[in-house]
Formats: structure tokens, C-alpha cells, sequence
């Protein structure tokens, strides 16, 4: 085990291997023309309270290696162009805690059991390119608690793939499509808001079975709820200014005080508008409509 402290301006890589440490100072800056932190071995943590910057690859590489935690302080900051990923890495159990601010093409978390919580920002700035996404989180059982800000300048601000669980409370902007969740049958996505998600597309993009929504905030743009019985349910003052379509499968969908637009698609759906001026549409199947007060 090795301990490395950065507490002067360094143009060089740090190599960490199994169970070593890193820290970086306020107000310090390392840049390397590589990774500035390439990751050897499992178990390793890193600290950041100062600048790590790259413009010409990813800024830390974990490769495949298991339980890597990365803490960002408030002063710190993970830095790289629009061509690549600010932390990229495969292996499992990585946990991410941001105060700071990490920019970059995205952040690519492959492995399974990934945490990354963010109280800080998050810029998603990679032009285009289809599976881009300010976070993508490819492995099972995957969880963002997003607290910040999260932007992304082109198709997703988040990406899962598998289970995944996601809670925001701050604000999430994207100049596409807000959440998308590429999910097989049998796993399941579910996101609770109570902040706000906005996208000039699509808003949410839901999996292939029975995922839950949950909105006490509010979401800018359309809901697909996708295959499977899904859930969506707007609380109190919970609004999405767009409609939730249910698509195929025995969805419920709820709404708040406030007007709701719910197309439940194929299948035998409920709807149920509560307050507000509600525009319900069952769609295909043996629905039941319930349109309460307003």
C-alpha cells in the first residue's frame, strides 16, 4: 500500500496499485497528455481537492479493477475535452461522491453495483455520438443520487443498462433526451424526483418491464414508460409538462394536484387524474379511467 500526495503543480501519471491512496490539495493542478490517474489494482481510493486535467485522453482510467472509491471535494475538479470520458473504468463496486465539478465527453461506469452521487456538477459536453451520456452506467444494480447539477450538450444525461435506481433532487438539463434505460425483461428501473428534468426530447425513456416513476417535482418532456405493468406515479405538486405514455402492458399511472396527459397504450390500464384539468386516454385494452377533481 502506498499513500501519494500532490501538493505542487505536476505534469506526470500516477500509477495506482492495489490498496493505494491518492490525494490531491486545494488548489493544485496535475495534467498529464495520458490518464492523468491509471488504476492497477483493486481497492484503491482517491481524494480530490485540487484540479486533474487532461485534453487528450480519459482522465482516470480504472481498466477492470473492483472497489475503487472517488471523492471530489467542493474545490476539486476532474477535467478533459469533449472527445473523452472524464472516469471510465469496468469493474465493479466503483462508489463516486462529487462536490466538485467533473467535465468531460461522459463519465462510463461499466461495472456492476456502481454508486455515484453527485452534489456538485456534472457536464456531459461530447457533441454527438448515440450512447453518449453526461453518466452512463452499464453494469446491474447501479444507483445516482443527484442532489447537483447534471447537463449534457447531446443525446442522454444518463444512460443505464440493467437494474438501476435513480433519486434527484437538484436539476438535471439536457439538449436531447433526459433518462434512458436499456433494460431486458426481468430487470427494472425506477426513478424518484423530487427536483427537476428537463430535455428538449424526450424526458424519460423507461425499460422493457415493470419500472416505477415517482414525481413530487418536476419533468419537462414526454414519458415512455415502455413494455411491461409500469407504474408512474405524480404526488402532490408533481408535474410533467408532457404526456406519460404507458405503452404496452397493465400500467397505472397516477397523477397529481395538478393537470396531467396520460396515454396508457396497449393492454388493460388504470388512469387516474386526481386534481387538475386531466387529459386521459386508455388507449388500446379494458381500461379503467378515473378522472377525480378538475
Amino acid at each position: 500500500m502506498a499513500t501519494f500526495v500532490i501538493d505542487t503543480l505536476t505534469n506526470a501519471q500516477t500509477t495506482l496499485a492495489a490498496n493505494d491512496e491518492y490525494f490531491i490539495l486545494e488548489g493544485v493542478t496535475q495534467y498529464f497528455t495520458s490518464a492523468v490517474i491509471d488504476v492497477t489494482g483493486n481497492n484503491t481510493d482517491i481524494f480530490i481537492l485540487g484540479a486533474i486535467v487532461t485534453t487528450a485522453f480519459n482522465t482516470i482510467e480504472l481498466g477492470a479493477n473492483t472497489d475503487t472509491n472517488i471523492y471530489v471535494g467542493p474545490t476539486g475538479s476532474i477535467l478533459t475535452s469533449s472527445s473523452f470520458r472524464s472516469i471510465k473504468g469496468t469493474g465493479s463496486g466503483t462508489t463516486v461522491t462529487n462536490y466538485g465539478t467533473i467535465s468531460g465527453g461522459q463519465i462510463e461506469l461499466d461495472g456492476d453495483t456502481t454508486i455515484f452521487v453527485n452534489g456538485g456538477t456534472v457536464d456531459g459536453t461530447y457533441p454527438s455520438g448515440g450512447l453518449i451520456a453526461a453518466l452512463r452506467m452499464n453494469g446491474q444494480d447501479s444507483r445516482l443520487v443527484n442532489s447537483g447539477m447534471m447537463n449534457a450538450a447531446s443525446d442522454f444525461i444518463v444512460r443505464v443498462e440493467g437494474t438501476a435506481t435513480v433519486v434527484n433532487s437538484g436539476t438535471m438539463t439536457g439538449a436531447n433526451d433526459g433518462i434512458r434505460a436499456v433494460l431486458s425483461l426481468g430487470e427494472v428501473f425506477r426513478l424518484s424526483n423530487s427536483g427537476t428534468i428537463a430535455a428538449d426530447g424526450l424526458a424519460v425513456l423507461a425499460g422493457a418491464d415493470s419500472d416505477v416513476i415517482s414525481n413530487t417535482g418536476t419533468i419537462t418532456g414526454d414519458i415512455q414508460m415502455g413494455g411491461g405493468a409500469d407504474a408512474y406515479m405524480g404526488l402532490g405538486a408533481g408535474v410533467t409538462a408532457g404526456t406519460v405514455l404507458g405503452e404496452n402492458g397493465n400500467d397505472t399511472l397516477t397523477g397529481g394536484d395538478f393537470a396531467d396527459d396520460f396515454d396508457g397504450g396497449a393492454d388493460d390500464d388504470q388512469l387516474v387524474g386526481r386534481g387538475g384539468d386531466d387529459v386521459l386516454d386508455g388507449g388500446s385494452g379494458d381500461d379503467f379511467i378515473l378522472g377525480g377533481e378538475g
